[in-house]
């Protein structure tokens, strides 16, 4: 019966996926079609929405165990501490983000254009991580999570390069970065940063990566910001 029942929830998950997610960038695609942009990414993307689908039927218990979280006190006694952790910890965040947003994107940009230079800064990114994706993240799945390094990297430099272009501050996405990795304890429960070492990653894991990861944060390529014809310099 409990086999029945995970083949059912699975089924669902596949349908859910299949098509929710591709009707869910229909949407995109017919704004996109509006404004005259290429679509070409989109049916490329579309056939990695069947393997996002599949999945071992544990989807639901992850969502009842998320939701669980939240009625910790705990979990919101660390939301609430987030503004006070960042006046002590920013400057390892200003660092970073001074380097590759403030500098080396417009740098990027300028040699190879507004969304390929984002998109090659994102590789850049990625691979300054592998020191840390070998010996830290990970001890057993380098080569997976250099990949899944990838993904994170280029989504989130989209996100924060859209961030940095659009306010002309770099204060947002060094912000936003402050944001992104400490919510991560948070969001898993374990409110410490110890759960983002020996993590273990699988190959099936990327496609699904890969997928929520475009549909976060892909779709800020199409923002007029990545429109403009020159790089504003910083004075």
């Amino acid at each position: 019966m409990e086999q029945k029942e995970m083949a059912k929830t699975r089924l669902i998950i596949y349908v859910l996926m299949a098509y929710g997610l591709t009707y869910l960038m229909g949407i995109l695609m017919w704004y996109g079609s509006t404004k005259g942009y290429d679509l070409t990414v989109f049916p490329t993307a579309q056939m990695m929405y069947l393997a996002a689908g599949v999945t071992d039927g544990s989807g639901m218990q992850y969502v009842k165990e998320w939701i669980a979280m939240f009625q910790n006190p705990v979990m919101w006694i660390n939301i609430v501490a987030l503004p006070i952790n960042y006046f002590f910890v920013f400057i390892a965040f200003f660092g970073e983000e001074y380097g590759w947003r403030y500098y080396l994107q417009p740098v990027l940009q300028k040699r190879f254009g507004l969304r390929a230079g984002v998109i090659i800064l994102g590789v850049v990114w990625g691979l300054w991580h592998i020191p840390d994706d070998l010996f830290y993240y990970t001890q057993t799945s380098g080569i997976q999570m250099i990949f899944a390094q990838q993904i994170t990297c280029i989504s989130l430099g989209i996100f924060f390069a859209y961030a940095y272009m659009k306010t002309q501050n770099i204060w947002v996405p060094v912000c936003l970065h402050y944001l992104n990795n400490n919510l991560i304890p948070i969001i898993s429960g374990t409110f410490s940063a110890d759960v983002l070492e020996n993590q273990t990653v699988s190959w099936k894991d990327l496609p699904v990566a890969l997928v929520l990861n475009g549909l976060c944060f892909g779709f800020f390529l199409l923002a007029d910001v990545f429109k403009k014809k020159e790089v504003q310099e910083e004075e």
